[in-house]
């Protein structure tokens, strides 16, 4: 039974389509293709869509009845893609996907992300990744008040908005555990935000790339003060470097601050 099954990089200019997955034919063309993920798509854990051409992506009712007919889908990555054409506009039929725990939602307009969220019920998400989202953070909140409610693990890169709005859609996920933040691709003026003692109340573990050391000792030290205290920090090889031209102390100052020994990572194994 087909359990992963990713569709990426299709282009209408090439005449095959060649998805990477597993144990399924390789030679279907357009639309035909997603005849045959429906057909397939009932024991699927794994889905996903990325970076196709508008021509070459599934049908309003494709992309409905794929979701639809896969009800043990555990995972879902949607980077660029969705319904072809305008059919976002469309409005869409209610999916519930009861054993989903990991969504991604990247390279699309908010208001595009908003459409698909209204549409969706999930009741077991615990990992969220929102990387690359155009336009007002706003109008995400709105949809996402009780959605996140469970999320756990938080991945946030090229996010631009403001303060408030940063404010707003962090107040949202109020179990988050770990989180996840690209720095050098996000709204500097927030980088303040996650100082906040009264977000992300569950917050213990922190993975960050490209912020410097300074701001990474004062966001360490206010959680501190608010007792909603980091226990376990990852920094990219970066800063460690950085840090060992400046003298081992950029570390070791970092290091009384939390509960367990910073651990250093690649951003290629995180970003």
């Amino acid at each position: 039974m087909l359990e992963t099954l990713s569709l990426s990089y299709l282009v209408g200019l090439f005449p095959v389509i060649i998805p990477s997955f597993k144990n399924f034919p390789m030679d279907f063309r357009d639309s035909i293709l997603f005849v045959y993920v429906v057909a397939f798509a009932h024991g699927l854990k794994e889905l996903s869509l990325g970076f196709q051409s508008t021509d070459v992506r599934p049908s309003r009712k494709e992309f409905i009845d794929i979701l639809m007919q896969s009800p043990s889908l555990q995972c879902l990555v949607i980077e660029y893609s969705g319904p072809a054409g305008n059919q976002w506009e469309s409005g869409l039929e209610s999916i519930i996907l009861e054993e989903l725990q990991e969504l991604e939602l990247s390279y699309m307009g908010v208001s595009d992300v908003v459409k698909l969220l209204d549409c969706i019920l999930f009741l077991k998400l615990k990992s969220l990744t929102l990387t690359y989202l155009s336009g007002m953070l706003d109008d995400f909140t709105d949809t996402s008040n009780s959605r996140f409610k469970n999320v756990e693990f938080l991945r946030l890169k090229g996010i631009q908005c403001s303060v408030s709005e940063a404010i707003r859609c962090l107040e949202t996920f109020p179990k988050v555990q770990v989180l996840h933040v690209n720095f050098h691709e996000i709204s500097i003026c927030i980088r303040h935000v996650f100082r906040l003692g009264s977000l992300l109340p569950s917050l213990h573990t922190l993975e960050v790339i490209g912020l410097n050391l300074s701001d990474i000792r004062l966001l360490l030290e206010d959680r501190k003060h608010c007792a909603r205290p980091i226990k376990k920090l990852y920094l990219d090889r970066w800063e460690e470097l950085i840090a060992r031209n400046r003298g081992i102390e950029g570390l070791s100052r970092l290091t009384i601050t939390v509960e367990e020994p910073i651990e250093i990572f690649d951003e290629t194994e995180m970003s």
